[in-house]
């Protein structure tokens, strides 16, 4: 067995402003705890317990909420993204992740407003890594899930990035948030495809490689995706990627609606006993976000 060593990398610098007055918004409650704290507990439980967190102009509040992580078992370090460029560039602030001398192997990546339910899900993300490791040219792992392809009525794109999973679980295409016309490349005979959960567990130096080689490339309306990053790197450079399939569990609660249907799925599965149950458990905590 592959003897990897990780550092956990969570993002968390977005502006967050449909949140308002909520900020930032990896610091909403979702149940009976801050939406990051599900990240950080997720990396714990997969036996990670150095964590950088990437934050903006959020960082006073989530320090005061998690500070080193200590009530929550793991070590935590704090990098700021000056520049709100995408989630390639909240990468690219943390300095310690991808810096050579650094002693980890490997990377993996969560972002704070996302929370797995299922830890299954993640350990076999992380598993598929780690059968892959060997490989030549392998770079890293994907999470997908299935979504029903459509394109919401208020946008011209799909709202998340998409991939093309050979049946060896190799990725041979990704495209950030595609429109009409290109979207049904990714369809699949159920009128689903393959989105961008989003979780990756990367070997460090690869994903340096990936970022600086999106770097030297001029994107004219500033957004650095990593899913751009890794799609330059999949055919010039011969680099294999894979790509794991996980269940419906993970929630995405970046924005206001996705984030209050959530909240109502997992009220409605509770008895009124877990409700009370989980609200005092909640008021017992006050405001420090609890811990272990």
């Amino acid at each position: 067995m592959n003897n990897i060593s990780y550092r956990g990398l969570i993002l968390c610098a977005g502006h967050g402003k449909r949140f308002e007055p909520v900020k930032p918004k990896e610091t909403a409650l979702y149940i009976n705890k801050p939406v990051i704290v599900y990240g950080i507990e997720s990396l714990r439980e997969l036996g990670i317990s150095d964590i950088t967190l990437v934050v903006g102009e959020g960082k006073e509040t989530i320090w005061n909420m998690i500070g080193d992580g200590q009530k929550y078992g793991v070590n935590i370090t704090y990098k700021f993204q000056t520049v709100l460029d995408g989630d390639a560039g909240g990468i690219r602030a943390a300095t310690n992740v991808l810096d050579p001398k650094s002693s980890h192997d490997a990377v993996f990546i969560l972002f704070g407003d996302t929370v797995w339910t299922n830890l299954d899900d993640l350990i076999g993300l992380k598993t598929q890594f780690e059968n892959f490791y060997n490989e030549p040219n392998y770079c890293g792992a994907i999470a997908f899930k299935k979504e029903p392809a459509e394109i919401p009525e208020n946008s011209s794109v799909f709202p998340y990035g998409v991939g093309l999973i050979d049946k060896n679980c190799l990725i041979k295409e990704l495209y950030e948030k595609p429109g009409p016309g290109i979207l049904e490349k990714f369809i699949d005979q159920d009128n689903y495809c393959n989105a961008i959960a989003p979780a990756y567990v990367f070997k460090k130096d690869r994903l340096r490689n990936c970022i600086e080689m999106l770097y030297k490339v001029k994107n004219d309306n500033g957004e650095k995706h990593l899913s751009d990053a890794i799609k330059r790197a999949l055919d010039p450079y011969h680099f294999t990627v894979s790509g794991y399939i996980v269940s419906d569990a993970v929630k995405d609660l970046g924005n206001p609606y996705s984030y209050l249907l959530a909240q109502w799925e997992a009220f409605k599965a509770m008895s009124h006993e877990d409700v009370i149950a989980k609200a005092r458990e909640w008021a017992s905590m006050g405001s420090n976000g609890g811990g272990k």
